[in-house]
C-alpha cells in the first residue's frame, strides 16, 4: 500500500486535479469525510493514481460488525428447506382451491335465497289461506295433499277447516279450487279419504248457520249430497260466496255446451232433409206435423234445462202454432 509519508499530494476528481495537499491536510480531509474513499490520489500532478483507500494511515480501519443475534422468528424453519417450485405449485393450489371454495359458496347462497325467497311466496299464500281464523299449520298440510292432487293450472281459492267444540285434534276440511270442490276427512294412520266434484258437475251449496258453527251441503247434478258440520260461520260464508262465483261460471258452461249440442243436432236435421228430401211444396202434410212436434219438443227442452226463460218459451212457441 502507498504511505501518506510523502511531502505532498494531488487529488483527481470530476472537476479536475487539486493540490498539492500535506499528508496532515489529506489526513484532515479523509477525517471530515470530504475525501472519499474512492477518490484517485497521486504524488505528483502527472500520477501514477491511486485509490484514497489504498493509502495507508489515511482512513481509520472500520471495525467489523457482529452480525444480530438470530431470534427465533427469524430462526430456520422446515419451510425453509422446500424449493421455490414446490412452494408456487402449492400457491397456485391454493388460489385454485381458493376460488373453488368461492365458487361454491356463491352458488349456494344463489340456492338459499332462491329458497328463501319460494319459502317467502309459500309462507304467504298460506297466510293469505288463514285470513279468518284456520290453523296455518293444518292448512299448509292440507294445501300440500291438494297440490298432489290438482290438474295443470288449478289453483287453490280458500280452505275451511271443521272446529268442533270437544276433540278436535282431526277435523275435516273443505277446498275450493277454480275448477271442483274437495271434502278431506282424516282417517286412523294418517290416512285421508276425500270427495271431489267438478263446478259444471255441481248443482248447488247451501250454507245453514247454527248456534256453533255452520254446516255446509254440498249437492250434485246426480242427486247426491255430502254435509260437512262446525265450520265457522266467517269460513262458511267465504265457502258459500266462492261457491256461488263457480256455480255462475259453470251455468254458463252448462249453457253453452247444452247449446252446442242442440246446434249440432239442428245441423244434422237439416243436412239429412236437404239429401234427397222433396221441396217444401212437394213434402206430405204428415212430415210437415211431424217438423212442428220436433220443434217443439226442442222448445221445452230448452225450458226445462233453463236455456230460455218461460216468457220466451210462451213467444216462440205462438210463433210455431201460427206459422200452421
Amino acid at each position: 500500500m502507498t504511505s501518506t509519508s510523502q511531502s505532498q499530494w494531488y487529488v483527481r476528481s470530476s472537476n479536475g486535479i487539486s493540490g498539492p495537499y500535506t499528508p496532515q491536510k489529506l489526513k484532515e480531509f479523509a477525517d471530515n469525510g470530504k475525501l472519499p474513499r474512492s477518490a484517485q490520489v497521486a504524488k505528483s500532478a502527472e500520477g501514477p493514481w491511486t485509490i484514497a483507500e489504498n493509502v495507508k494511515g489515511l482512513f481509520a480501519v472500520p471495525s467489523v460488525a457482529a452480525p444480530p443475534p438470530i431470534t427465533d422468528d427469524e430462526s430456520m424453519r422446515p419451510a425453509d428447506f422446500v424449493p421455490n417450485v414446490v412452494k408456487n405449485s402449492a400457491s397456485a393450489l391454493s388460489t385454485a382451491v381458493s376460488g373453488f371454495s368461492k365458487g361454491i359458496i356463491s352458488q349456494a347462497k344463489k340456492i338459499e335465497s332462491g329458497l328463501s325467497t319460494r319459502a317467502d311466496k309459500i309462507t304467504t299464500s298460506i297466510n293469505v289461506l288463514c285470513a279468518d281464523g284456520q290453523d296455518p299449520t293444518y292448512v299448509e298440510k292440507i294445501a300440500v295433499r291438494v297440490k298432489e292432487i290438482c290438474t295443470r293450472d288449478e289453483e287453490i281459492l280458500y280452505i275451511a277447516v271443521q272446529s268442533k267444540p270437544i276433540a278436535n285434534f282431526t277435523p275435516d276440511s273443505v277446498v275450493l279450487t277454480n275448477k271442483r270442490f274437495i271434502i278431506f276427512r282424516p282417517k286412523l294412520l294418517g290416512r285421508m279419504s276425500f270427495v271431489d266434484c267438478l263446478w259444471r258437475d255441481c248443482k248447488d251449496v247451501h250454507t245453514n248457520e247454527n248456534m256453533i258453527g255452520a254446516t255446509l251441503a254440498f249437492a250434485g247434478m246426480s242427486g247426491h249430497v255430502e254435509t260437512l258440520d262446525y265450520i265457522p260461520k266467517a269460513q262458511a260464508r267465504m265457502i258459500y260466496r266462492h261457491a256461488q262465483e263457480m256455480e255462475e261460471q259453470a251455468f254458463d258452461t252448462r249453457r253453452n255446451m247444452k247449446m252446442e249440442e242442440l246446434k249440432a243436432g239442428a245441423d244434422k236435421t237439416v243436412i239429412n232433409q236437404a239429401i234427397g228430401m222433396p221441396t217444401a211444396s212437394q213434402q206430405p202434410a204428415s212430415i210437415a206435423e211431424d217438423d212442428i212436434v220436433a220443434k217443439m219438443c226442442k222448445l221445452k227442452s230448452l225450458l226445462e234445462n233453463g236455456l230460455i226463460s218461460q216468457a220466451e218459451f210462451d213467444t216462440k212457441r205462438q210463433s210455431i202454432i201460427d206459422s200452421i
